[in-house]
């Protein structure tokens, strides 16, 4: 993109006007003239080829001797040329290519590479073209744009000629099947970019790519542009044609910005972006006048969101045209609707979808609309396009909108339209649909769309969602329309709410559908089928739950009340007003109101606190008060989670809600001891662990022989009680080896270095798998100041991502005379493939030495790689830091929270200065969301007290917040 390169070499005339053509255009643009950018820059493209055909011309007659036409093709055909895109041009001779076709190219298109703009050319024969397009659909759909540049007009004429004729004439079905794999294909890679918080402009369903396939197929299917059967109006047209337009401003606005080719409208280019479109978000200051940096932040917010709700809504009627044009394309075959498809004899299902025999009819009749949607749902038909057509415009009638929200029987319609919503769809989340299409895809494909329904009670053969069609289901559809705000009214401030963060990938709107979506498949899935992320007993829970309804209601209003600060405790109250307006029984109510509430307490509890201890399970249990409500809401978490984005759920999460839960019902089920009690669950690690000591490593996991009794006894002297309830049976063996081999490299290490600093660097580390996709890497070393800093240091060196940490400091003697051993316990995520552990276990433990001797400096080294250019920079806008040191949620330490904009190497930069005010780290629970760190350190004082000098405590928090930035 950059066409001002220092030391170019000197440029025909030609180029040189075209420089400054795009640095004209481009400074136009910034101004303000962005729908012109994409047409000027083609005219401009034009006009630099025909200069430098005349130029050519002039030097080199004989190049011109062979008739040729040159073809602009692909988005240049087009005249969409935006800052960044490619230049795509052929160059068409008729039967054959001479000799010096060679020398013509390269007199047309060096001047462009000089200029560092992207070219996309070729040089072939008519014959050719038609052959290419016949083998590679990629080649035909640019060839379904082209347009003449200069030379023979006869030449292109006859080229389109025979491509209508030899091409396109019975090509539709082979056609509609790649489209249909296509877009598989963008799905699983690009996501639905009319619900994405960052969306892909181009590629991404909702983007350009979809226009450019509706005029594609109303090319290779004429009857769907002029005949009886055409689905679209003028009027569809015409805002099709807005909304096309919109979204190309915003990508030639994206490319300014990036000052580079992207299509992604990442999070730190939205503001730019929006700027550039006319989107402020509020009054401009007036002379004089200086906004505060919260008055800046809260503009640039309500900018974006103002840009990113009408971006969205260009992009889901550009995705829903391109769905219904399919759809009209390609019917599925008749008689693939059941009857009776409705109580309404004025609906009706058609090959394309659910529709009215006489749409005018529901313009004054909301009930008839309502219950279209039920039928769809019902059926797990799509809406037709003139059913959607006619929903729009039912609502655009402001007196006629408020009717919907007086319907009788919304709530049970609501309900119907929820339970079916587990379908996959092509609007689903990437995770969804993870793969691209694999070999068969498209067969599998075609029969799963061409199948006839099952009936009612038929069993209907799995087939992967991957591969979904075109459809979307009445509830995306309900969003897509306007339909669900017009019925909830408390459901439209959040309907295009954007959360400004890289942490939500959908506006709130979506992403509430999403979580009612992933909670109906959970019903959907019968135990023991698999389910991606449910575990068997999750699945068991789902089928078995009472009262699911309850659980859909909860997922649709946990967050009616954003942006709201306390968005839990106002949502329950707007749920049980919205459900009493409705009619909701109280039970019903009660239920949802709590669910909501509390739908936050699982995973700020499973990821914050320390699960070992008894308090946390018995707390929450008494929150939840039943098994169901439990359940419930363990089940709301999970969706919840799944549908924020991967930032939010993992498989590490899904382990530490698993554990949280399965105490908590426990203690539900038999009472407040149906925990083991401490003591009682200590003695019982303690005797596993000496019978497993007691056997040979070949019974378990290698050749050594088993523990010496006595040795055994002496570690679980010198282990800290802690250690026995935080940990199982065999790793409290595994750590009596550990320190087994430590103490054996500590006796070699005083042999070669004097007493003052042997064993200083001594290190051993074992490393093992555990539940959650996770290591659980033990660290063993001489306690000493700042251990723990230095080895949450190595490891972010490492690219090692901390979930948590456990510090287990043994008695004095441990580590020699009046030593003590620290054993750090790491839940590290599984590291990236093709990584061989062993030595990357090896080379953390090398690092670690050499951290504690000073032979690596870890704050030289951490700056050196934030600073990388390969370092990954958080996208998220910057929010400020948070420090709270609580001493009332545990008996024995004080916690200190920690919610500040994540980076590499934070956790030891936090570490390093708790050490410094003479603070112990005995437990860090580590969570990381939105590109914001939320960790809790469980800390004593050197004395081994609670921090409880709020003098001391201000100090350390102020140091943290320093750190912290």
């Amino acid at each position: 993109m950059d066409d001002t390169t220092l030391n170019a070499p000197a440029l025909p005339p030609a180029a040189q006007r075209l420089r400054q053509g795009r640095l004209d255009l481009a400074e136009a643009a910034r101004a303000g003239d962005l729908r012109a950018y994409p047409p000027a820059s083609s005219a401009l493209m034009d006009a630099y080829f025909r200069e430098r055909l005349d130029e050519l011309r002039a030097q080199s007659p004989e190049l011109f001797f062979e008739p040729f036409a040159l073809v602009a093709v692909g988005g240049y055909g087009r005249s969409e040329l935006c800052p960044a895109s490619d230049v795509d041009v052929l160059v068409l001779y008729d039967a054959s290519i001479p000799k010096n076709a060679d020398e013509l190219s390269r007199g047309l298109f060096h001047p462009l590479w000089d200029l560092g703009l992207d070219l996309g050319h070729g040089v072939r024969a008519c014959a050719d073209c038609l052959r290419l397009a016949q083998e590679d659909t990629q080649v035909l759909t640019s060839l379904l744009d082209t347009r003449r540049i200069d030379g023979s007009r006869e030449l292109l004429a006859r080229l389109d000629a025979e491509f209508s004729r030899r091409v396109l004439s019975g090509y539709a079905g082979t056609f509609g099947q790649w489209v249909l794999v296509h877009n598989a294909a963008r799905r699983a890679e690009y996501g639905d970019s009319s619900g994405l918080l960052e969306p892909e402009l181009k590629n991404g369903l909702g983007g350009l790519r979809d226009v450019h396939q509706i005029h594609w197929l109303l090319r290779v299917e004429p009857s769907l542009k002029d005949g009886p059967g055409a689905p679209f109006t003028p009027d569809d047209l015409a805002l099709l044609h807005e909304d096309y337009a919109f979204v190309l401003a915003a990508r030639t606005a994206l490319h300014l910005a990036a000052k580079r080719k992207t299509d992604r409208l990442s999070f730190d280019l939205q503001p730019q972006v929006a700027r550039a479109l006319g989107f402020t978000g509020a009054d401009p200051a007036q002379p004089g006048e200086v906004q505060t940096p919260g008055q800046a932040a809260l503009a640039t917010g309500l900018a974006v969101e103002a840009f990113l709700s009408r971006l969205h809504q260009s992009m889901t009627r550009i995705r829903s045209m391109r769905q219904a044009c399919w759809m009209e394309a390609f019917p599925p075959r008749a008689g693939a609707c059941p009857q009776p498809v409705s109580t309404s004899p004025d609906i009706f299902c058609s090959p394309t979808g659910m529709g009215l025999r006489d749409p005018g009819a529901a313009l004054g009749n909301p009930a008839l609309l309502l219950e279209l949607y039920v039928s769809a749902a019902r059926l797990a038909r799509p809406l037709s396009w003139s059913a959607l057509r006619i929903t729009r415009a039912a609502l655009a009638d402001s007196s006629r909108r408020e009717a919907f929200a007086s319907l009788p029987g919304i709530l049970p319609a609501l309900i119907e339209i929820f339970r079916a919503s587990g379908q996959p769809t092509e609007s689903s989340p990437p995770q969804a649909a993870p793969g691209k299409p694999g070999p068969g895809g498209l067969a599998k494909a075609l029969k799963r769309f061409f199948a006839l329904a099952p009936a009612p009670g038929e069993e209907q053969e799995a087939q992967p969602s991957d591969m979904a069609p075109a459809v979307a289901t009445a509830l995306q559809s309900m969003l897509d329309t306007g339909l669900m705000a017009a019925l909830v009214p408390e459901f439209g401030p959040v309907e295009h709410l954007v959360q400004f963060d890289d942490f939500h990938i959908h506006p709130v709107g979506k992403h509430t559908l999403e979580v009612v979506r992933a909670l109906a498949v959970m019903r959907l899935v019968s135990p023991g089928e698999g389910s991606g992320d449910l575990s068997p007993e999750l699945q068991n829970r789902a089928a078995e739950l009472p009262h699911f309804d309850r659980l859909l209601l909860a997922g649709f209003c946990h967050d009616l009340a954003k942006p709201d600060r306390d968005h839990s405790g106002s949502g329950a109250r707007l749920a049980t007003s919205l459900l009493r307006r409705l009619g909701a029984d109280l039970p019903t109510q009660a239920d949802v109101a709590f669910l909501v509430q509390q739908h936050l307490l699982i995973p700020k509890i499973a990821t914050r606190r320390d699960l070992a201890d008894e308090s946390v399970a018995v707390g929450v249990a008494e929150i939840c008060g039943s098994v169901e409500r439990l359940d419930m809401l363990h089940l709301l978490a999970v969706a919840d989670s799944q549908s924020t984005g991967p930032r939010a759920w993992s498989p590490w999460t899904a382990s530490l809600f698993e554990e949280l839960t399965r105490k908590a019902r426990k203690i539900l089920i038999n009472g407040p001891l149906a925990e083991p009690h401490a003591v009682d669950r200590s003695r019982k690690v303690r005797e596993d662990a000496q019978a497993l000591a007691a056997q040979s490593f070949a019974q378990t996991r290698g050749q050594e022989p088993s523990l010496d009794p006595a040795f055994v006894e002496r570690c679980l002297e010198r282990m800290p009680a802690r250690a026995l309830l935080v940990l199982d049976a065999p790793t409290v063996v595994r750590h009596m080896r550990l320190a087994q081999r430590f103490q054996k490299s500590l006796d070699e290490d005083l042999v070669r270095k004097p007493t003052g600093k042997a064993g200083v660097g001594v290190t051993e580390i074992e490393a093992v798998g555990v539940k959650g996709r996770a290591f659980q890497v033990s660290i063993a070393a001489l306690d000493q100041p700042g251990l723990f800093a230095v080895m949450a240091g190595v490891l972010a060196l490492h690219d090692l991502n901390i979930l948590s940490a456990e510090v287990l400091t043994w008695a004095p003697g441990s580590a020699g005379p009046g030593a003590c051993l620290a054993v750090d316990v790491f839940v590290v995520q599984e590291p990236a493939e093709g990584l061989y552990l062993d030595d990357l276990w090896g080379r953390v433990k090398r690092a670690v030495g050499y951290a504690l001797t000073g032979k690596l400096s870890l704050e030289y080294r951490l700056e050196q790689k934030r600073s990388s250019p390969l370092a990954l920079q958080s996208r998220a806008p910057k929010s400020r830091c948070k420090v709270r040191i609580d001493n009332e949620q545990s008996d024995f330490f004080t916690l200190i929270e920690v919610a500040a904009p994540d980076r590499l190497g934070l956790l030891h930069d936090l570490a390093l200065t708790i050490c410094s005010y003479d603070m112990r780290i005995h437990l860090a629970r580590i969570a990381t969301s939105a590109g914001r760190i939320h960790d809790v350190f469980y800390v004593r004082t050197g004395e081994g007290l609670k921090l409880s000098d709020p003098a001391r405590a201000e100090e350390l928090r102020k140091a943290l917040l320093a750190a912290a930035h």
